[in-house]
């Protein structure tokens, strides 16, 4: 089972608005590219490590925080 860490893409799903948001973890990423995620951010610390059916309280890029569902994890 793949888990969530640098170079992979990590589908969640947010709980309450069962909106579908998919995010990539990078350490330098793409100012450019609104998907990619820095590492050490509060989204990246928040998504490294989770798996599959994880669930997790999640802090949003654009701020707040939603409870949400892992739906699946790929390697770049």
């Amino acid at each position: 089972m793949e888990i969530a860490q640098d170079g992979t893409k990590i589908l969640v799903r947010e709980m309450e608005r069962k909106i579908e948001r998919l995010f990539v973890l990078t350490p330098t990423p793409n100012p450019a590219t609104c998907d990619q995620v820095n590492l050490s951010s509060p989204t990246g610390r928040d998504l490294c490590g989770r798996k599959i059916d994880d669930v997790f309280s999640l802090t949003l890029p654009e701020g707040g925080r939603v409870k949400c569902e892992v739906l699946d994890v790929l390697r770049i």
